[in-house]
């Protein structure tokens, strides 16, 4: 998972950062997580590759800033989307452990501990992000 992250968050940086550069403008956005400022057990690849990707946006934000670029690490707190499904789904293609079979309830329930009824509806994330990061003097970590 981390690589994939990392790697597609470079090759779009790559791709666009010449043409904001010559217009000495732009804005660079990334998507962390909260789990990086309080991970928790059963997470552990999805926080590190959050916190990868915290240091990235970070790092760029230091080198892009010369040529008028910001970089934005918005970190959402809980967002209703299919992430909980997706995580069970790849539990279940994992051969059984039996190291952490007592854990599997524990496992499960973290799975989905973001989608809870207080969990942001995506429409309204989607559309507080944009509004925030697109103000004239957004900061550098927006928590949404």
């Amino acid at each position: 998972m981390m690589l994939y992250l990392i790697t597609g968050s470079m090759r779009l940086v790559q791709a666009v950062v010449s043409h904001m550069a010559s217009r000495k403008k732009g804005k660079i956005v990334n998507v962390g997580s909260v789990t990086v400022m309080a991970p928790g057990p059963w997470s552990g690849d999805y926080t590190a590759s959050k916190a990868a990707l915290h240091a990235l946006t970070d790092t760029l934000r230091l080198e892009l800033r010369h040529f008028g670029i910001d970089v934005i690490n918005v970190v959402p707190r809980a967002v209703r989307s299919n992430i909980g499904n997706s995580a069970i789904a790849s539990y279940n293609r994992m051969p059984e452990w039996k190291l952490y079979k007592p854990f599997e309830a524990a496992i499960r329930e973290r799975a989905y501990f973001s989608q809870r009824s207080k969990s942001t509806p995506t429409d309204v994330f989607a559309k507080d992000t944009v509004n925030t990061v697109l103000k004239k003097n957004s900061t550098s970590l927006v928590l949404i």
